[in-house]
């Protein structure tokens, strides 16, 4: 099974998944964090989107989410906690409409989609606080105004996914943890038939 986390730098992405991984030490939860620095496909990923090559970049990024959605497959005893897929793929790296054409045309050939996809509404006044206890102050890549930026972008991509994963969630960091929670203590949900809100 694969529950991806979405939402930009400081939502709690980490977090979520380390309190899942501590809680549930009787499952075998395995934590992913894409693009994925300890392979060889996620790492030079990372190295394109660094140098500013980021349609390339954010190819590549989308094959290393196939390469995990793969061996996920191949270990169904297993839990995947995904931080990012391929929403963050677009929100990251589509510089423009074209960018955007190209990468989503390479997301359906792959339709390496997770079970459930939850998108963290942080609020972005508090997600930036929180990076900068975790970076120097004035950071480029977390400014706020970029991460406003940035949380715009989630919203206007996030409706694709919304018609493409049945199991679409988007929720604060609390009611993420339980309904995540309660879909790890619940062995009778199959994935993209059950709504675990349903649930009582």
């Amino acid at each position: 099974m694969i529950i991806a986390l979405e939402g930009i730098s400081g939502s709690g992405k980490t977090t979520l998944i380390n309190n899942l991984i501590a809680k549930h030490k009787d499952k075998k939860i395995i934590a992913v964090h894409h693009p994925k620095k300890e392979s060889l496909v996620g790492a030079s990923a990372i190295g394109l989107i660094a140098k500013g090559l980021h349609l390339e970049g954010g190819l590549l990024a989308l094959q290393d989410i196939k390469d995990s959605f793969n061996t996920a497959k191949k270990n169904p005893e297993n839990i995947y906690l995904w931080s990012r897929c391929q929403l963050s793929t677009l929100v990251y790296n589509a510089q423009n409409l074209a960018d955007r054409k190209i990468l989503i045309s390479a997301i359906e050939k792959d339709s390496c989609y997770p079970d459930y996809l939850f998108c963290l509404n942080v609020p972005t006044q508090v997600c930036y606080q929180r990076v900068v206890t975790r970076h120097r102050e004035g950071d480029g890549y977390h400014e706020l105004d970029l991460l406003r930026k940035k949380t715009l972008e989630y919203e206007k991509n996030k409706s694709y996914f919304e018609n493409k994963i049945p199991n679409f969630f988007e929720s604060d960091f609390e009611t993420t943890e339980m309904l995540i929670d309660f879909i790890i203590n619940d062995s009778k949900i199959i994935c993209n038939e059950h709504d675990p809100r349903d649930y009582g």
